[in-house]
């Protein structure tokens, strides 16, 4: 591969498909707001480690095994977390089942890993790995709430796994007790939900370059 090409493939960013393809396990679990808190989280913290790791050893690894050495990184990174949340937070360990365990696997990781965290200096790959893993959290918490008001019409169901029983107090009823919506709180519901989300960020940016002068966009 020439330095062209390197550069091009340095400069292209993550598609919005493969980014959201990358997520669809999380996406799928995310049917409250805190279980997408807790599963955004886990994909932030192995996304921003395996990204640290493999840049800090991006001149030792030959290019035929940076696939499997980000698959070993992440496979490792997401069994330490699984175990850690066995030991030591089982109730939000029970909440996301074999949820946690697909992280590993998360397109993510190996998208930006072989375009950003292989090609970039320390500094730069751990920048782009914090922006990226605070998206992932605000994106699967904003759509697991979403999803628990329109499936279930309550918000922090099953806060007291992450912040103790007295989080049961917390639980709030924005729509009458006995509103059902199930439809939202399935797979399709999910993949309805976030196109809702996408297409409401792109009418906003569209709003804010229509506000723009011609010659800042």
């Amino acid at each position: 591969m020439t330095d062209q090409n390197q550069t091009t493939v340095v400069a292209t960013p993550t598609p919005p498909a493969f980014f959201l393809l990358g997520l669809l396990p999380s996406i799928a679990i995310a049917t409250s707001l805190i279980k997408g808190l807790c599963i955004g989280v886990i994909v932030a913290v192995v996304f921003i480690a395996t990204s640290l790791i493999c840049s800090l050893l991006r001149n030792r690894i030959a290019e035929a095994w940076r696939i499997p050495f980000l698959l070993t990184v992440s496979t490792l990174l997401t069994t330490l977390l699984q175990m850690n949340l066995a030991a030591f937070m089982f109730p939000v360990y029970a909440m996301l089942g074999l949820f946690v365990p697909l992280v590993a696997a998360n397109g993510l990781i190996f998208t930006r890993g072989l375009s950003v965290a292989f090609e970039r200096p320390v500094l730069t790959t751990l920048r782009d790995a914090v922006v990226l893993g605070v998206g992932i959290v605000v994106v699967l918490t904003l759509l697991g709430g979403l999803r628990e008001i329109i499936a279930y019409g309550t918000l922090f169901s099953g806060a007291e796994a992450l912040f103790g029983a007295q989080a049961k107090a917390w639980l709030w009823h924005p729509l009458p007790k006995n509103y059902s919506f199930i439809l939202a709180g399935m797979a399709p519901g999910a993949l309805i939900t976030l196109g809702i989300l996408y297409a409401l960020k792109n009418l906003i940016w569209r709003g804010s370059q229509a506000d723009m002068p011609a010659d800042a966009r």
